[in-house]
């Protein structure tokens, strides 16, 4: 009760504002009722009480003049925030036109006739460039965001790009990393592999640094990949995913996941025709996630979605290039 009270007369600066105010009306009510009682020391009385007033009329006005100006430089600060997170989106883009038009194109016409051996390691080299610049821009993207909104994460924030591949693919990835013991893989089902960290993250925390290291199978033991890949979800979000784990709702081949993030966005790296969900190339997963200790509501499926969401179409486009120039190149040597 007394919580209560206390929140409701003192809980933010108007109300404890509206609070002083409602006291010293209440005051000088008293102060006029004790002046019309007892007339002869009416002047002390009148005295104490106007000049009570006008203190707090001065207190208002200095309280209220000075939450104008917080105001005004918050709005300020919000717009420039908001300037920032344009010109991020923007650099993030422009960064990806280069790769582009100077990158791939140049090699391409250095060597039109590459080898099939020339061209993978092209598609590794530019996945890396692209991958480092898109990641990179996301991660500060959503910094911005954040400090607009008041939150204070620090750089407790990593961004990742998962990739589907081939079942031969896995399987070449687990006999290079444990040979004779490797298991043998299911090759009718396609796998997913971590193949890309924000520089920041594979800078300051190596434990998270596993860069084709882990084969992740995309089944219900896998409740982000399962929701995406296999049932086809436009997001999967959590801003508590040990309480979810708690109640069985959420799932991870990695057993080591809640040292490292406890809420996560994941959004479809993938192409889908508009009316028709069978033409679907899903190509990977990029995640956002952060350890979270302050409990604050960091993803959504309006704001954040959007802003990841972006970040994937474009690593959308890249592979999808990829997959034309292949075709293209295939084409021309036959």
């Amino acid at each position: 009760m007394l919580k209560r009270l206390r929140y409701l007369l003192f809980g933010s600066p108007d109300r404890i504002i509206t609070t002083i105010s409602l006291v010293i009306g209440i005051v000088g009510l008293i102060l006029s009722a004790l002046a019309y009682k007892y007339p002869i020391p009416s002047p002390l009385y009148i005295v104490v009480r106007d000049t009570t007033i006008v203190l707090t009329f001065i207190l208002i006005i200095v309280v209220f003049s000075l939450k104008y100006f917080k105001k005004d430089s918050m709005v300020e600060d919000f717009r420039e925030l908001f300037n920032q997170q344009w010109a991020s989106h923007h650099h993030m883009i422009h960064n990806f036109r280069d790769h582009y038009f100077w990158d791939i194109r140049n090699e391409l016409a250095v060597n039109p006739n590459m080898s099939s051996a020339q061209f993978d390691a092209m598609k590794k080299n530019n996945f890396e460039n692209v991958c480092r610049t898109i990641l990179s821009d996301t991660r500060d993207i959503f910094l911005k965001y954040y400090n607009s909104r008041g939150f204070r994460i620090g750089d407790d924030l990593a961004v990742t790009v998962k990739l589907v591949i081939p079942a031969d693919d896995a399987q070449n990835i687990l006999n290079t990393l444990k040979g004779d013991k490797a298991d043998t893989l299911n090759k009718t089902v396609d796998y997913i592999v971590t193949g890309y960290r924000d520089p920041h993250t594979w800078g300051a925390k190596p434990e998270r640094t596993e860069i084709m290291r882990i084969i992740y199978q995309i089944n219900e033991e896998n409740t982000t990949f399962d929701e995406i890949v296999n049932k086809g979800k436009n997001f999967f979000l959590s801003n508590n995913l040990q309480k979810e784990h708690q109640k069985g709702q959420y799932k991870n081949q990695n057993s080591n996941w809640q040292y490292s993030y406890n809420s996560v966005l994941a959004v479809p790296i993938r192409y889908r025709r508009q009316g028709d969900h069978r033409a679907t190339l899903v190509y990977g997963i990029i995640s956002i996630d952060s350890l979270n200790p302050k409990s604050y509501e960091l993803f959504d499926e309006k704001n954040t979605f959007h802003l990841l969401a972006a970040s994937a179409d474009l690593l959308t486009l890249m592979f999808g290039h990829f997959d034309m120039l292949q075709l293209s190149l295939g084409a021309t040597k036959l």
